[in-house]
């Protein structure tokens, strides 16, 4: 049998391809026809969303009479859904877009937001069914059941029985279900987040079992709100995804528009086999018209390092702030891609970093999120090459430097949570923070004699490093009620304080007993206030707390080092840690700089031109 030539789309119109997927049984060949159409005039059909999977991992569908080469995990969908009975009219992207054709497929990526809004449906395929799948999805159902209920309902017996004895108890097999779903390869995929976000009806399919996204996102919303206890005992590393997805929706449903990068920034733990979609895949969003205004636009024929270059030089060519510069700069430890240091590489995941400037939550388009301005509200103005009409690079700057790092914590690692989390578990997580909790500290507290020693701004270094630990940023905007939860975090860490007095830090059985202790105190309404802290400390996760020579306490990037400097840039709200490499620049990262953040040591005159590789 021939392999199967797609026929090239009509130009004049945008059009697309739809799969018309025969009826048939849950076995045997899988047959098909292709058929194209204008977008403004489509049949109804149905959009499927799933992972692709290992794209050398191929089977074979039958597509016109011949041969067509599609991804293997694609082939359980096609049996399930051709067995319903009818046939069905789909619109498949590995089926219906050319994957060798990469104007085409440059084309089609410009659309795709369209594709998916005016679906009729939107399928997306988690995959075939595991152990636990059938009663993941089904407490998932009652979860949303509980959440979707009226305040008359909330007043019932039957609602208090769901809600505080079918939910409650760590050893249910249903939660261990419910957040297996969360694991999912599909939870990570790039496209999945434009995918789910845009259809206005969206449905999970995991083997026969079904759930609507909207039932799901109801579901996980329900735990965070009336069962938090739960994430002690259980966790999924893809729950920062799920959050933000969500936030992505309720952003396109209520008309809200951002910059291209706090897009980007959002879902930058979503991955992609081709580096290229980390950029391209996110554009539909709430992002879109920026995108066009940055021509941002699908290309296929640059490689990654140039789409990423293009973007950050297209952004700071047109910005009169250095807000761009604030995403957090990550390295792949493995085959990093060749950027200047002031270029985000936006196909790097890990390890997990929130900006300080909350660039996720939409911190450039809605400033007033966070308080920094540490250089009292200076604008940036582009160095404009005359040829290319772009900024000149090296990136030219202009500031100074108010401080160089002479020590600097071990960095804040994220512990991993995935799964069932046993009392051993978590003795093991309590142990190996308490480590980072006392090393932090002694930075903290170096060059001091007590933690009632005076500040450079004139509070006590004890205020200065708890208002360091959460960036300046408080609970509600409430200081006070923010001090008195890391008041009552330190009063319990004097007591785990005596384990290593004690020289018991490296056994296992002290650090049990402390978390058995808080649980049972959990039970009698006592607030946990270890999660407490975790809670209200993210800009901690990953960075570093440092000391500079001049007395000031901050936090850094990971990668920063003893030997840096911290500077203050024109245009910029916070500090740049940076490190000098011959005559140039190379931008670790932004930072936190206690008592500088509102412009205690800003100098516009002092500012002289430095140029950033």
């Amino acid at each position: 049998m021939e392999d199967y030539q797609y026929q090239p789309l009509i130009s004049g119109d945008h059009r697309i391809r739809l799969v018309k997927l025969d009826q048939g049984e849950k076995t045997g060949v899988i047959t098909c026809s292709v058929i194209q159409c204008p977008l403004s005039a489509v049949p109804e059909y149905e959009a499927v969303s799933y992972c692709w999977g290992d794209p050398r991992e191929q089977t074979q569908v039958v597509c016109d009479g011949k041969i067509l080469n599609v991804p293997l995990n694609l082939r359980k969908f096609l049996l399930r859904t051709r067995a319903k009975g009818r046939q069905r009219t789909l619109w498949i992207d590995s089926i219906c877009v050319n994957q060798a054709d990469d104007d085409e497929k440059a084309s089609q990526v410009r659309e795709m937001h369209q594709v998916y809004r005016r679906a009729s449906r939107t399928l997306i395929w988690l995959g075939p069914d595991s152990e636990n799948s059938t009663l993941g999805i089904q407490f998932a159902l009652w979860l949303s059941k509980l959440s979707a209920a009226s305040e008359a309902e909330k007043k019932t017996w039957r609602y208090w029985w769901g809600k505080n004895w079918e939910c409650y108890g760590i050893s249910l097999r249903q939660w261990a279900a419910f957040f297996e779903l969360f694991e999912r390869p599909w939870f990570s995929r790039a496209w999945t987040v434009q995918e789910a976000v845009l259809s206005s009806n969206a449905w999970i399919t995991c083997g026969d079992n079904a759930i609507s996204w909207s039932a799901l996102v109801g579901a996980l919303l329900f735990s965070f709100t009336d069962q938090s206890w739960i994430f002690e005992f259980y966790g999924t590393t893809k729950m920062n995804t799920l959050l933000w997805l969500y936030h992505s929706q309720a952003e396109l449903a209520n008309g809200t528009k951002r910059f291209h990068y706090e897009i980007l920034a959002r879902h930058r733990q979503s991955e992609a086999f081709d580096l290229r979609d980390t950029v391209f895949a996110f554009r539909g969003l709430s992002g879109h018209a920026s995108f066009e205004e940055y021509n941002i636009i699908p290309n296929y024929k640059h490689n990654a390092e140039t789409l990423f270059t293009e973007l950050a030089v297209a952004t700071l060519s047109q910005a009169s702030n250095l807000d761009f510069l604030s995403i957090p700069r990550l390295q792949s430890s493995e085959d990093p891609l060749n950027l200047p240091s002031w270029v985000p590489d936006w196909s790097c995941r890990a390890p997990l970093c929130c900006s300080f400037l909350q660039l996720e939550l939409g911190g450039a388009t809605s400033r007033q999120l966070t308080p920094y301005n540490a250089t009292k509200g200076s604008l940036y103005h582009p160095i404009i090459d005359d040829e290319t009409k772009c900024v000149k690079t090296p990136l030219h700057l202009f500031g100074y430097t108010v401080g160089r790092i002479t020590t600097q914590s071990k960095c804040w690692d994220l512990q991993d949570t995935k799964g069932f989390q046993s009392i051993t578990k978590q003795a093991i997580v309590l142990q190996k923070n308490q480590v980072l909790v006392n090393d932090w500290r002694a930075v903290a507290l170096a060059d001091t004699s007590s933690e009632d020693d005076p500040y450079v701004t004139g509070e006590t270094v004890y205020d200065a490093m708890w208002q360091t630990c959460v960036a300046g940023i408080f609970a509600n905007g409430n200081k006070e009620k923010t001090a008195k939860t890391y008041s009552r975090f330190e009063s319990r860490q004097r007591i785990l304080r005596i384990i290593p007095r004690l020289e018991l830090q490296d056994y296992l059985w002290p650090w049990m007993l402390v978390v058995l202790v808080g649980h049972i105190l959990r039970l009698l309404g006592i607030a946990n206030p270890e999660m407490e802290f975790r809670t209200s400390v993210s800009f901690m996760i990953n960075r570093r707390l440092f000391r500079t020579d001049n007395g000031y306490m901050g936090l850094g990037p990971a990668i920063a080092e003893v030997g840096d400097y911290v500077v203050l840039v024109k245009g910029a709200r916070m500090p740049f840690i940076v490190r000098p490499r011959g005559k140039l620049w190379e931008l670790m990262g932004d930072g936190y700089l206690h008592g500088a953040m509102s412009g205690r040591l800003w100098n516009e005159e002092k500012c002289h031109l430095m140029l950033f590789r």
